[in-house]
């Protein structure tokens, strides 16, 4: 019963947040989901043969459980400082747009990599 109002209670928070805070929470979920996005297909790609081109996220793909600590923090980073930071300014919305451009291009290489 408790979690039922809380979640109630979420969903009454969605609905009565302003645009700006609906846009920052979109903005950074997208950020984090390229992120963990970007993590997994490099799993994959590495599964099947590939081999990582960076050499500072090479050193974490060596062990399992690094590399699930780094994709964690590297997620939770992404959503914080994209949650964090956003402005309706033009320069911030083209950082964001990069990085995020980044990130699907990284999923989208480690998937070409992985066939």
């Amino acid at each position: 019963m408790r979690q039922r109002k809380k979640r109630l209670r979420t969903l009454k928070s969605w609905r009565t947040a302003n645009r700006e805070e609906k846009t920052r929470l979109i903005l950074a979920t997208a950020l984090a989901a390229a992120a963990l996005l970007d993590n997994v297909t490099t799993v994959l790609a590495l599964q099947r043969g590939a081999r990582e081109a960076n050499p500072i996220v090479a050193v974490f793909t060596a062990n399992q459980i690094l590399f699930t600590v780094f994709t964690a923090v590297k997620t939770l980073l992404a959503f914080y400082i994209a949650y964090k930071t956003f402005s309706k300014s033009v320069a911030w919305t083209a950082i964001y747009t990069a990085v995020l451009a980044t990130f699907i291009r990284a999923a989208i290489i480690n998937i070409l990599n992985a066939l």
